[in-house]
C-alpha cells in the first residue's frame, strides 16, 4: 500500500513497523533483518519524498520535521547494526521505541503540512491494533490525532 505516487505513507511505514515487531518476537535472524532493511529502505523513500515536497524551507517547524526524521533514520540503522551482530536481537522495548516515534512524528508532519487524513477509520484501526497487540505502552498517539495518509 503506498501513495497514488508509489511513495509509502505513514500508514504503510506503521505496517512495516508492525512486521518488525512480529520479526524481532521471533527466532528467525532472516526475517528480522529483511524487516529493518524493508523499513528502512520505505523510510528512506518517504523522507526523500517529503523532502522534495516541502523544497529548501526554514523556520522552526521545518527544523522540528528534519530532526524527527534524522532521529527516525538513526534509530533504524543502529537496529540494523545490533540485527547484523551475531546472536544480537533489537529488544521488544526498542521496537516499540521507534513505533512510537515514528506516530509522534507523522502527527508533527501533518500539524506542518495542514494536510487532513482521508484515512482516518484505517488509521484508528491501526492504533487500536498495534495497542491491542502491546506495542505501544500508555496508549495510541495515531487514534489521539488523524494522521495523513503521506
Amino acid at each position: 500500500m503506498t501513495s497514488g505516487t508509489g511513495v509509502p505513507t505513514h500508514l504503510d511505514l506503521l505496517g512495516h513497523v508492525r512486521d518488525l515487531q512480529t520479526a524481532a518476537a521471533g527466532t528467525d535472524t532472516a526475517k528480522l533483518t529483511h524487516a529493518i532493511r524493508r523499513l528502512r529502505d520505505q523510510l528512506d523513500a518517504h523522507v526523500a519524498a517529503e523532502r522534495r515536497e516541502q523544497g529548501p524551507t526554514q523556520g522552526a517547524a521545518s527544523e522540528a520535521v528534519h530532526r524527527g526524521q534524522q532521529r527516525l533514520l538513526s534509530l533504524v540503522a543502529n537496529l540494523e547494526e545490533e540485527a547484523c551482530q551475531d546472536s544480537t536481537r533489537p529488544c521488544a522495548v526498542r521496537v516499540a521505541e521507534l513505533a512510537a516515534l515514528l506516530r509522534r512524528q507523522a502527527a508533527v508532519e501533518q500539524r506542518v503540512s495542514g494536510v487532513v487524513d482521508l484515512r482516518g477509520d484505517a488509521l484508528d484501526r491501526s492504533a487500536a491494533a498495534a495497542t491491542a497487540a502491546g506495542s505501544e505502552p500508555g496508549g495510541g498517539v495515531a487514534g489521539d490525532v488523524g494522521l495523513s495518509a503521506r
